[in-house]
């Protein structure tokens, strides 16, 4: 502490003290206030209830009293920080997801991007540390964008991305590439929530605009566990919906490069998305999700030594917990609530008639 009976200062080193702290108060701004524009480009729902707001700055708050003042050292801060939310956040109950899921899984293994894009990074860990383990192998892992844009659904939330149809060709050849019309298991690894997919396929074998064929969905959250498999449903029966809803959209939250593409093109035989005009020009969003793969990665790898499972349920309640903390406006890497749940989501669910999906029965 500075003895103001024995230290004196200029006036021109106070102002100019003060010119530099308002100078670093000032970049802090606009660094956060351009994080929360790039993640609200790759994360449109989360424009809902707050949440971008609150999000970004909680974690800068986390990250300056860290020590963090300029761009590098946000970026540094923000790559350990992320790690440490793929490693001890978000990865335990992931990994438990994922080699569960795996342990029953046989043939081609889908894991859209990119939300599930981590989930995928933990298939290939597991796989790789522990081959006997599981009845499938690292090349049956897919890791294709497929997402709602792509198979005919819009979304309130981002109502600027052109929505493709399932019908385009390009997208049937996708669904090819992916193992449809291959007569070989298929099964979706994916965070949920409501089962598009799962009804835009339907309605395609139905028209027999793509060959018929069953399908395994496995997600960590649904809004219709009477018909379609939901990990923390499973577990959380008596948790809030909401708690488990938020801990599903936490994965929104998650940094990635670009946006939801909803263009295919066709490179050398292969479909494969476009990146024209998805990628987001950041200088966090692609080291921080780097960040969160080797978090989840090595989550992995510590869930395979200590060989013992995750107590699901404890799990849940931990998050609980975290997220509880971000309401009190502590950074904690689970969102303090959930995203604006879909308006039509009662009707969809009313009229749901595709019964219960594999492996429900």
């Amino acid at each position: 502490m500075i003895n103001l009976d024995t230290y004196t200062v200029s006036r021109s080193q106070i102002m100019h003290n003060e010119g530099v702290w308002h100078e670093k108060e000032n970049t802090i701004d606009s660094l956060r206030e351009k994080f929360r524009t790039d993640l609200e480009a790759v994360a449109p729902d989360l424009r809902s209830n707050n949440l971008s707001q609150q999000y970004t700055t909680t974690l800068f708050e986390k990250l300056v009293h860290a020590g963090a003042e300029t761009q590098d050292d946000i970026k540094t801060a923000g790559t350990i920080e992320y790690y440490r939310i793929g490693r001890d956040v978000l990865g335990p109950l992931a990994v438990s997801f994922v080699d569960n899921v795996l342990k029953q899984s046989e043939g081609n293994i889908l894991f859209p991007a990119r939300d599930a894009t981590p989930l995928f990074y933990i298939a290939h860990t597991l796989i790789a540390q522990a081959p006997d383990r599981y009845p499938t192998s690292a090349h049956r892992l897919q890791n294709p964008v497929f997402n709602r844009k792509l198979w005919g659904v819009d979304d309130e939330q981002d109502p600027e991305q052109e929505v493709l149809k399932v019908t385009d060709p390009t997208v049937l050849k996708l669904l090819k590439q992916m193992g449809f019309g291959r007569d070989e298991p298929v099964t979706f690894i994916e965070i949920g929530c409501w089962g598009t997919m799962i009804d835009q396929l339907k309605q395609a074998m139905e028209r027999a605009e793509m060959p018929e064929q069953s399908f395994s969905v496995h997600f960590l959250f649904t809004h219709l566990p009477e018909y379609i498999s939901g990990y923390i449903n499973k577990y959380g029966t008596d948790i809030p919906k909401a708690t488990l809803e938020t801990i599903a959209d936490t994965w929104e939250a998650v940094p990635k490069p670009f946006k939801r593409p909803a263009k295919l093109v066709e490179i050398d035989g292969i479909i494969k998305a476009s990146s024209a005009g998805s990628i987001v020009n950041s200088p966090f969003l692609k080291p921080w999700s780097h960040a969160v793969h080797e978090g989840v990665m090595d989550a992995a790898k510590d869930f395979l030594l200590q060989g013992k499972g995750v107590v699901v349920k404890d799990e849940i309640l931990r998050l609980l917990k975290l997220s509880n903390q971000a309401k009190q406006g502590i950074f904690t890497g689970i969102l303090p609530w959930h995203t604006e749940t879909w308006s039509e989501g009662d009707i969809w669910k009313k009229n749901w008639k595709w019964g219960k999906i594999p492996p429900k029965t």
